[in-house]
């Protein structure tokens, strides 16, 4: 279909070629094959347990990786900051953004 678009229209056909991996994800995509049977795809409490239940438990425990309790203070702090916040001007929130960074408030 594509070939025919193209030269309807007088456009080069593009060079398809394997597609390259990026090098920053390689450590997070997983290549193999599908060892489960189409029965289970249809049974959606088997999915569940085995894809699903697994998938979210990896994406939490990154999720806690990348925002440990000293990202989510300073992330409260540096809301703190913004004058629509509902915490603004918080002394507390603001407390642990400026020890963080070793500032001393007024």
């Amino acid at each position: 279909m594509e070939k025919t678009v193209c030269k309807e229209n007088n456009i080069q056909e593009p060079c398809l070629g394997p597609r390259k991996k990026q090098k920053k994800m390689e450590g997070f995509v997983v290549e193999g094959y599908c060892k489960y049977s189409s029965d289970l795809l249809n049974d959606s409490e088997p999915l569940m347990q085995r894809l699903f239940y697994p998938c979210i438990d990896r994406m939490i425990t990154q999720l806690e990786k990348c925002f440990s309790s000293v990202s989510k203070d300073i992330m409260i702090g540096i809301q703190a900051c913004h004058p629509t916040a509902e915490s603004f001007l918080c002394v507390l929130s603001l407390q642990k953004l400026a020890s963080h960074y070793k500032i001393q408030l007024a």
